[in-house]
């Protein structure tokens, strides 16, 4: 068995952001945990915060909520992802208008999951 010192910082650092998003998010589908992480991952943050990766993932919750604009392209990444998995159209909203009735993933719905999840933070 490996010694758990051998694991990169890195990797105990996704597997802390992965177990958090898990917890504290529900998603039945998996597409919104998946875009959270990979923006947790990609953003050059991480690396700042290996040690305390909540952090990171509270900042990058903290930039998503912070302009309309984010939040959308954030929701539009997690619709792409959930036509992906489930090979569905895209049901992308535009900002101001209602969400489709089938959308899983809207705004409003992203928004408040994430504002959730925040306040475990």
């Amino acid at each position: 068995m490996a010694d758990i010192s051998q694991i990169p910082k890195r990797h105990k650092a996704i597997a802390t952001i992965s177990d958090f998003v898990h917890k504290h998010i529900q998603d039945p589908f998996g597409s919104l945990h998946y875009m959270l992480i990979h923006w947790c991952e990609e953003d050059a943050l991480l690396s700042q915060h290996y040690e305390a990766p909540l952090t990171a993932v509270r900042i990058t919750i903290d930039r998503i909520l912070a302009t309309p604009e984010t939040l959308h392209e954030f929701v539009r990444q997690v619709d792409v992802r959930y036509s992906q998995d489930f090979q569905e159209k895209p049901l992308f909203q535009k900002p101001g208008e209602a969400a489709h009735p089938d959308d899983e993933y809207t705004h409003e719905s992203v928004s408040a999951a994430l504002t959730k999840a925040r306040e475990k933070l």
